[in-house]
């Protein structure tokens, strides 16, 4: 890997290898930090794929923060003569590639409680339906036990 990057990159930060088999592949990378309502061009696509021959590369990848516009896309995954489509990574895969890699988060737990409604009458559907239309068996809330209770000591 060999990152170049700077004012006169000629639109490629970062060369790397990649080796499928006996065949090694050269890799150019251009990378735009943007920030997301910004959107790429199809001016940084042609840079990136007219300069794959000055870095001896057979493919380019374009990574943005932000995303690329419907001529950059189109651009992108054109196929002309002589030239290999770029491919690219936009916001939203770089987040799914950050969560997968674990880079730059954080993981929690989050505990989630669920009740056993089968261990309390009240809250058992079958107790609902065969009450309807008569005084519920359903405990009484807290709050109000504690109020018949005070209520009680007061008169007496």
């Amino acid at each position: 890997m060999e990152v170049i990057g700077g004012r006169d990159d000629q639109g490629v930060d970062i060369i790397c290898e990649k080796r499928d088999g006996v065949l090694k592949i050269r890799v150019a990378i251009q990378c735009k930090c943007k920030a997301l309502h910004q959107k790429i061009g199809p001016k940084d696509v042609s840079t990136l794929r007219d300069n794959l021959s000055t870095y001896q590369c057979q493919q380019g990848i374009l990574i943005t923060t932000a995303e690329l516009n419907e001529p950059a896309k189109a651009k992108a995954k054109a196929k002309e003569p002589g030239k290999e489509p770029i491919h690219f990574i936009e916001h939203g895969e770089i987040l799914d590639l950050f969560a997968e890699h674990g880079i730059g988060i954080r993981n929690e737990s989050l505990k989630f409680y669920q009740l056993d409604a089968s261990k309390y009458d009240f809250l058992s559907e079958k107790e609902n339906q065969s009450t309807q239309g008569s005084v519920s068996n359903s405990p009484v809330p807290r709050a109000s036990r504690r109020r018949k209770r005070a209520d009680a000591r007061d008169a007496g």
